[in-house]
């Protein structure tokens, strides 16, 4: 019985430990260059040269707990997400929102995790937790596509992303509005109404019936 408790808490002593150093985790990565890839994990750089175009360059990285991570370019910004968080054990999700279709990035933090989450026509970024393992909430920060969850050690980088990812927003929507509009006068069949998908946000017909992104069906 004694060997059994003592061997119960070792468990215990280990579990704990293995939880704050992946709460402190990045502390390296805080010099780095804002826009550096080395710190992503392996998956995520390997997922990125298949969905990247040939014209969009990488702006910012910012790496999340459970081997998480997002990604700004100068148009866009991806969060990858892999195993339980992705909505299977070895499962790996990209999701990806174009600036136009965010309204920004808020970003919330504690004395131990943070939350980054993107704002957009329906998302849902309020009261969002990363204490909140209910896989079917929307407020569990962990699961839904437009969060990143982030340890204590990657705080200082996760900010300065932020405010990074702002201003690329931004500075795009201006951008955006400032150029001239086409003047057609007759009927296309590329002139497609279209809405932001309920669930990742980007934009797709208005009468489609699955999202061409993440595979929703309305």
């Amino acid at each position: 019985m004694v060997l059994i408790i003592i061997i119960a808490l070792a468990l215990i002593g280990f579990c704990i430990f293995m939880v704050f150093r992946r709460l402190s985790e990045g502390k390296q990565f805080t010099n780095l260059p804002i826009d550096d890839i080395s710190i992503l994990p392996s998956y995520v750089e390997k997922e990125l040269t298949s969905i990247l175009s040939s014209d969009e360059s990488i702006k910012v990285t910012i790496v999340g707990l459970g081997n998480s991570a997002m990604v700004g370019t100068e148009r866009r910004v991806f969060i990858f997400k892999k195993g339980i968080a992705a909505g299977a054990a070895f499962g790996i999700k990209s999701s990806s929102w174009d600036f136009l279709n965010l309204n920004g990035i808020q970003i919330e933090t504690g004395p131990t995790t943070g939350v980054i989450a993107l704002e957009g026509p329906g998302i849902v970024s309020q009261d969002l937790s990363s204490l909140n393992f209910n896989a079917n909430d929307p407020k569990n920060a962990w699961v839904v596509p437009h969060t990143l969850v982030i340890g204590k050690g990657h705080l200082e980088r996760a900010r300065l992303g932020v405010n990074t990812l702002r201003e690329l927003i931004a500075n795009f929507q201006q951008g955006s509005q400032r150029q001239p509009k086409k003047n057609r006068s007759y009927a296309s069949n590329v002139d497609i109404e279209r809405v932001p998908c309920p669930k990742c946000g980007e934009m797709i017909a208005k009468t489609a019936k699955m999202c061409r992104f993440c595979r929703t069906e309305f």
